[in-house]
């Protein structure tokens, strides 16, 4: 899910496998975020790098939610990563 205006945008992404599911990688199209852009996994204070064509690779497992949201706009938040 995508809420938000191109370049601070926040990207969601939910799994329904639940905590028994297995480990796998998704490569997110069509998210607005530019090739070479820092993103920031707010639960887990995890980088991504948007890949060179724009996608964003997230590495799912357990069934966690993920939101992603652009490092450099996090600094001086709330966020503690």
């Amino acid at each position: 899910m995508r809420k938000g205006y191109t370049g601070n945008q926040t990207i969601t992404v939910l799994s329904n496998l639940g905590e028994g599911g297995s480990q796998y990688t998704l490569s997110l199209a069509n998210t607005g975020f530019e090739a070479g852009m820092e993103l920031t996994e707010v639960f887990t204070c995890q980088s991504i790098t948007v890949d060179q064509s724009g996608n964003v690779p997230v590495s799912m497992a357990g069934g966690q939610p993920m939101i992603l949201y652009p490092t450099s706009l996090l600094e001086g938040s709330m966020v503690g990563c």
